[in-house]
């Protein structure tokens, strides 16, 4: 994920510093945050914070210290694998990775 972070921060100064330096320095410390925050919290999004908008798989995490794979389904609600409700309280999600190609 880091190299995704370094790569946009290198295409908005490409970009920017030609145009506009101030806005391509205000970006640039916007992603660097984003990156930080992402690196802290190792990709899990607090539920306090946001709640997925689409009704995918997603990794969980839980109170009690449970992850699992779930579908968020609204109010709070999430379903695992077998259609059941997830009984512990979800604290945190994060997208699932992407599937391993071979060759990369």
């Amino acid at each position: 994920m880091q190299k995704a972070f370094e790569k946009i921060i290198e295409k908005v100064k490409e970009y920017y510093d030609a145009v506009n330096p101030y806005v391509g320095n205000t970006v640039t410390k916007i992603v660097n945050q984003v990156a930080e925050e992402y690196k802290i919290n190792d990709g899990w999004i607090p539920c306090s914070d946001k709640t997925p908008s689409g009704e995918f798989y997603y990794l969980v995490s839980t109170a009690k210290g449970g992850r699992t794979i779930a579908r968020y389904k609204g109010l709070g609600k999430w379903w695992d694998l077998h259609s059941c409700e997830v009984e512990d309280e979800v604290i945190a999600w994060q997208p699932l990775p992407t599937a391993y190609v071979k060759g990369e």
